[in-house]
């Protein structure tokens, strides 16, 4: 049974949650009476001596958090909003972590509306932002929250989250290959290695709990499942990769087989022989992963066997 205290207590933060969702109260002061709720709750938190009384507390300061992410995800947050809105999410995700390790506190109430709430910002509004730092922000409160409660959905945002990062990765070191940046692409892809081993342990965390197309479409985030989502991407960035490196043989290869073609007659041959071992590495790293390179690289060897033949016998 609820505390005589702690019920008066509640009912003064549901005047102030009341005074904040009425009709004609703009964003702004919602906001602002949403977070006085919240001050609120966290004093009565603070007061709580049982189990029981501190789960009555969070549940509803769930539900209160959980307004607050709407009011910020329907107003549209902007940049200047994005340092507040990481520390809300965070604090509504330690609250949501605690009352999903203690059964005996339901959320069922709010759980769709805070899953609504999570999905939406994260998977639209903070990928809407140039700066990613932020996306990175929320990546790490998510891992946080998936450490310490292995909720499903937690994870699935997280896994969804981290592969928009590692894409946009990908197609900036595109970006930078098809610029000619080949050296820069290479060493984005080789940092990346470690997320990418992350973000298939990630995958296969959720298939243990049984993740799927269904639960996907449970949570509204039907759209975002492909079957084997990390083992693809880690395949496209090492094709990329592949390209990127006999891209840089190549680039060798030339400048060894020039230099063969201007240097003393006695250096010749070697400078060419270099040149043939790094054509072929470049053939190597490209076999089976990129036909457009590895034709370039084949017709590199055609060209070198065919102007090594006319070389003068020395």
């Amino acid at each position: 049974m609820t505390s005589d205290w702690l019920q008066k207590g509640l009912q003064d933060v549901e005047s102030i949650v009341q005074s904040a969702t009425q009709l004609g109260v703009g964003s702004t002061l919602r906001k602002e009476r949403l977070r006085a709720a919240i001050r609120s709750l966290r004093m009565l938190e603070r007061s709580c001596e049982s189990k029981g009384d501190l789960g009555t507390v969070l549940s509803r300061l769930l539900h209160i958090q959980v307004q607050l992410l709407e009011a910020f995800r329907t107003s549209g947050p902007t940049k200047q909003d994005m340092p507040e809105l990481l520390y809300q999410v965070e604090e509504a995700l330690t609250v949501w972590t605690w009352i999903y390790r203690n059964p005996q506190c339901s959320f069922d109430s709010c759980s769709f509306a805070l899953r609504s709430a999570l999905r939406d910002l994260a998977l639209e509004h903070f990928t809407g932002l140039d700066n990613d730092r932020y996306l990175h922000s929320l990546r790490e409160k998510l891992e946080t929250a998936g450490r310490k409660c292995e909720d499903p959905f937690i994870l699935s945002v997280l896994f969804e989250v981290t592969y928009i990062i590692l894409d946009t990765h990908l197609r900036q070191a595109v970006g930078l290959f098809e610029k000619g940046k080949w050296a820069m692409a290479m060493s984005m892809l080789k940092g990346r290695e470690a997320e990418l081993d992350s973000f298939a342990e990630t995958e296969e965390k959720r298939v243990t709990k049984g993740v799927g197309e269904a639960a996907y479409a449970m949570w509204g985030m039907g759209d975002y499942y492909i079957p084997e989502k990390a083992m693809m991407l880690k395949r496209e960035y090492e094709i990329q990769s592949s390209v990127c490196k006999a891209t840089q043989f190549l680039h060798v290869g030339d400048l060894n087989f020039q230099q063969s073609m201007t240097c003393d007659p006695d250096d010749m041959m070697a400078y060419a022989l270099l040149a043939q071992d790094d054509y072929r590495a470049a053939l190597v790293h490209i076999m089976g992963q990129d036909v457009e390179t590895e034709g370039a690289v084949l017709a590199r060897l055609a060209r070198f066997h065919a102007k090594l033949l006319k070389l003068p016998v020395v």
